[in-house]
């Protein structure tokens, strides 16, 4: 039964599912952490209540050393040395056909501006390679033991390959960015070796809020983590990020940076005015709310330019099917209930005709489905 795995989805689905207050207290966290500091002015139990939704108890642990955490950090630990391994493992065949290649995401941010690997969680492993070569590198990686996950990757990326239950996800641009993204990651990337390189650390928060806004802009605390530790590193600044935005055709981030000004160094005044209260209102609960999609401000449908949200699901979602998303994950877990959810969102009636739910589970299912999908057909203009 998939409900008997998504008790913890289902308790953060209701009404209550954003809370001010606690934003507010949340990103105070997210912004002592992101200087090196434990967080002030919050307990033990508090902070671990805060954390949970996002999964950052491992960051709890490290900041803060709340020990009920310590659990959490170490099998972060753990799993982010098993994704290391498979790095240096697509590294060598890579290497062996002659495809450079560069980790962007989570894999780019992880070891290069967090403290500790094991504070940036992920589910998969996204790699940039230059343009038709990712066939190239995807049949070298079926030689050598990874296999195809199925369905289809959309417009930027190949279906995932997987070996050892981390998925390995081949891209040619960057994620929500034009060619001209790809571009400027290979004339600006560091160097490792012949065949690895590394992301451009003004990159990451772009790519960051890029991946926020194709997600209905649902997970800041991971997108400011994201930002803050890379901030930390390189020479950008608000309006640094305006202008390269602007330069490689990445999505403005000045929403990001109204909504949450306390967080962000210079910040000029006047930006929540630019966007108008309600929408930047909209985008914090949106961005905040512990439920995985909150669709009840349609404000934010004014921020969409690329008019394809539903079509982008579609092509993610097409070939696929419960069993095949299932076959994937290997079991019900987090990246398994993501991909669920934007099953869902384009076949819902398939969805529920293959697991039989009680009827109640059933009626809220269907609920969420309908707005959903009313959020996608919004975000479409249709």
């Amino acid at each position: 039964m998939i409900f008997n795995s998504m008790d913890r989805l289902g308790e953060t689905c209701g009404d209550d599912a954003f809370d001010r207050g606690a934003a507010d207290t949340m990103v105070r966290v997210l912004r002592d952490w992101c200087s090196g500091n434990p967080a002030r002015g919050v307990g033990d139990d508090e902070l671990l209540e805060l954390c949970r939704p996002w999964y950052l108890e491992p960051c709890a642990f490290y900041f803060n050393r709340v020990e009920v955490a310590s659990a959490r950090y170490h099998i972060s630990s753990c799993r982010m040395t098993r994704i290391r391994g498979e790095l240096d493992a697509v590294a060598e065949v890579a290497a062996s056909v002659g495809v450079r290649f560069m980790p962007i995401k989570g894999a780019a941010v992880a070891w290069r501006a967090y403290p500790s690997p094991a504070l940036r969680q992920m589910s998969d492993v996204d790699i940039l390679v230059d343009p038709g070569m990712d066939g190239v590198l995807s049949d070298a990686l079926v030689a050598h033991g990874w296999r195809h996950m199925g369905g289809n990757g959309g417009r930027e990326h190949i279906p995932g390959l997987n070996r050892t239950g981390i998925s390995v996800e081949i891209h040619t641009r960057l994620p929500g960015i034009d060619e001209r993204g790809s571009s400027y990651a290979w004339n600006h990337a560091g160097r490792v070796s012949e065949f690895l390189y590394e992301l451009p650390l003004e990159l990451i928060p772009l790519v960051s809020f890029s991946h926020m806004r194709r997600h209905q802009y649902c997970g800041a605390p991971r997108t400011l983590l994201d930002c803050g530790f890379a901030m930390r590193s390189c020479a950008f600044d608000y309006g640094s990020y305006v202008e390269l935005a602007s330069e490689i055709g990445a999505p403005d981030p000045s929403l990001l940076f109204a909504a949450f000004p306390d967080f962000f160094p210079g910040v000029p005044d006047g930006m929540r005015e630019r966007f108008g209260a309600s929408v930047v209102d909209a985008f914090v609960r949106q961005s905040m709310s512990t439920r995985h999609v909150d669709v009840e401000s349609w404000e934010l449908a004014k921020l969409s330019k690329d008019g394809g949200m539903r079509k982008w699901l579609v092509d993610r979602f097409r070939g696929m099917s419960p069993a095949s998303i299932r076959s994937q994950t290997g079991n019900y877990n987090g990246h398994y209930l993501r991909l669920m959810w934007g099953y869902v969102a384009v076949f819902s009636r398939k969805f529920l005709r293959l697991f039989q739910t009680p009827r109640s589970e059933s009626a809220r299912l269907l609920e969420r489905c309908a707005l959903i999908d009313r959020a996608i057909e919004k975000n479409a203009g249709r």
